[in-house]
């Protein structure tokens, strides 16, 4: 069965776009709670791991609170840091899923057929505004995250699975994100937020 791996950079720094529309506690507590729905779901299926790709010793302290493994962030972005992910799973003969940290509605139930997938070949989900929210396979692949990240795993490997959900493919970027994913079923969790943004 697959690994995952969920890249977190920062608590505390992370969401940046955010910075406009919310104080920084409340981007903390976001952030935070985000990667916790991530784990959990990740925990939720069939894998032989879960593992964080720390980016800062907040994080990496938090991870090994949850008892999860921690790979360190080689630095250079998320392409790097997925990339030694998936070097760590194709060295140890698993599997692959990158998870991302920053979809409020992920479920164990939405996450299940990607990580099945992946056991099976390369799989991609898409965010709705065209990146990657979910990436998964059986050997290494280019990587090339950013806007319109979707087109490029797609075109690098043709063969792909391609998976849409909703509980996936909403990310938090900005500010319109965060309400449009507090609308929707999984998103009562984020209102409390909003309600205490400046």
């Amino acid at each position: 069965m697959p690994v995952v791996a969920i890249p977190v950079r920062s608590f505390a720094a992370g969401k940046t776009r955010l910075q406009p529309d919310l104080e920084p506690p409340v981007r903390r507590t976001l952030t935070k709670g985000m990667a916790a729905r991530a784990v959990e779901a990740a925990r939720g299926t069939s894998v032989d791991h879960v593992f964080v790709i720390a980016g800062s010793p907040e994080v990496r302290t938090w991870a090994a609170g949850l008892n999860l493994a921690v790979l360190d962030d080689p630095g250079g972005g998320l392409d790097r840091a997925a990339g030694a992910a998936i070097d760590a799973g194709v060295h140890g003969g698993s599997a692959w899923v990158i998870l991302h940290a920053d979809l409020p509605l992920v479920t164990a139930e939405a996450l299940a057929p990607v990580v099945a997938a992946a056991s099976e070949g390369p799989v991609i989900v898409p965010s709705y505004n065209g990146g990657t929210a979910v990436l998964g396979g059986l050997d290494p692949q280019p990587l090339h995250y950013g806007p319109s990240s979707f087109h490029y795993h797609l075109a690098s490997v043709p063969a792909a699975r391609v998976i849409v959900d909703y509980r996936l493919a909403i990310d938090v970027d900005t500010r319109r994100d965060l309400d449009v994913a507090a609308r929707l079923p999984g998103g009562t969790w984020l209102r409390p937020l909003l309600g205490s943004s400046g």
